[in-house]
């Protein structure tokens, strides 16, 4: 049974403003399932909230969705017309925006805002719609919801407003949340808080929730897949575990090496040199590849490598040659697990394939792709032993260089005690 609710494929956005074009969004991809959280994770710049944005057609003016699809329980949203996504906004897909302060309207009172939802796409009468407002702020865990109910906004903190907007988002138990850095303004304990209260809706309602941070810490804690964006790009998709495990892309790994560990050694916290990239013109080359540590000639020599769709819907590389570090997509076990990964020397050396062998297929993938992780694998367990033999040398060779500088030192004591007189 396919539990998928919200299905992008291949969506572009772009902004026409009278000096420029930004490419915003390029080609992105991702799926949503039923009582799954799926976070898009980059840095401030890369798309993420215009992709969101984007899915309930939310977009500035100067916007303009350029490409893809967003299929939603059987509608593409893209096309629907204006009355049928007013009846899904708000009643099945739900938004909780960056700013809980900006979202919510400064001049009415927090407990019509609220009411304001249910009468809208319900029935109910505005005195109904005034007391079910009620139980809805006390079941978002404020404490006294009669006094919330009847502030403005600017009588709040960011926590409140931040569950006010919960609140409203999950009135009419949508079946998809889009929460746009829903913690960013907050401190730790009302972050974990705010977690919470997602994570507990997601397992008693089924909840699906598009997650959109830049914090590898809130993943860790909440979803179940990853899609890492670069560039307006989806560089790196998969299964939470197996990305901060063993991130495939060189941007992933960079932006787990920014995090602080609490067993490495007491230095300077690594960030990612230089600056993300202009987006007013479409990537010729990898667009990660001028700060890239890991860069090869091949990514230099061919722009990002083609993708074609195959029946399943899975999503690979139409040829071989185009692989690079940056963008071999591949499928590891199946179509929900995604990865970007091992660079074109490493596949042709791993089946001892010639540059003529160009092609693959949907039977090869999953065959080809285990035998290349295990082959990257035992290369990379080599060199760690390899690495570690050599320390230990190191470490030896050291240690005689001291027990021949201390027999120098006692020798020269002995001569220099030879030659006074007696």
């Amino acid at each position: 049974m396919d539990d998928t609710i919200l299905s992008v494929r291949d969506l572009s956005v772009r902004y026409n403003a009278k000096e420029s074009t930004v490419y915003a969004v390029e080609h992105a991809s991702f799926e949503l399932e039923r009582g799954k959280v799926v976070a898009l994770v980059g840095e401030s710049g890369c798309g993420k909230s215009t992709a969101a944005l984007s899915l309930l057609r939310l977009l500035p003016q100067e916007a303009e969705i350029t490409g893809g699809s967003v299929d939603f329980d059987g509608t593409d949203l893209l096309a629907a017309g204006d009355q049928e996504l007013r009846s899904l906004r708000g009643k099945r897909i739900s938004m909780i925006f960056q700013d809980p302060v900006a979202g919510l309207n400064p001049v009415l009172p927090v407990g019509d805002q609220v009411a304001e939802i249910l009468t809208s796409h319900t029935p109910l009468k505005k005195k109904e719609a005034k007391r079910e407002a009620l139980r809805i702020l006390r079941d978002v865990g404020l404490a006294d919801p009669e006094r919330v109910a009847k502030s403005y906004t600017f009588q709040l903190s960011g926590g409140m407003c931040q569950r006010v907007m919960i609140g409203i988002a999950t009135a009419l138990n949508p079946d998809v949340i889009i929460a746009d850095e829903p913690t960013s303004a907050l401190d730790v304990t009302v972050q974990a808080q705010i977690l919470h209260q997602l994570d507990t809706l997601r397992k008693t309602r089924g909840t699906a929730i598009l997650l959109i941070t830049h914090s590898f810490g809130v993943v860790a804690q909440i979803a179940d897949d990853v899609a890492v964006m670069y560039a307006g790009r989806v560089v790196e998709y998969g299964n939470v575990m197996q990305i901060l495990k063993q991130p495939l892309h060189p941007y992933s790994h960079a932006l787990l090496a920014t995090l602080p560990r609490m067993d490495a050694r007491r230095e300077s916290l690594h960030a990612i040199p230089g600056q993300p990239p202009d987006l007013k013109a479409p990537a010729e080359r990898c667009p990660f590849l001028p700060r890239c540590s890991k860069a090869m000639n091949v990514c230099r020599e061919s722009g990002p490598p083609p993708r074609i769709d195959m029946d399943d819907g899975d999503r690979v590389l139409s040829s071989i040659q185009a692989m690079s570090i940056q963008e071999w997509s591949y499928i590891a076990q199946g179509p929900s697990i995604r990865h970007v990964g091992p660079t074109a020397q490493d596949f042709f050396a791993a089946f001892n394939l010639g540059e003529s062998d160009l092609t693959i297929t949907t039977s090869d993938i999953s065959g080809i792709n285990m035998l290349a992780i295990q082959t990257l694998i035992e290369r990379s367990d080599k060199l760690k032993a390899d690495n570690a033999a050599l320390r230990a040398e190191i470490w030896e060779l050291r240690s005689q260089v001291n027990q021949l500088a201390d027999l120098e030192r006692r020798l020269s004591q002995i001569e220099g005690a030879a030659q006074r007189p007696r």
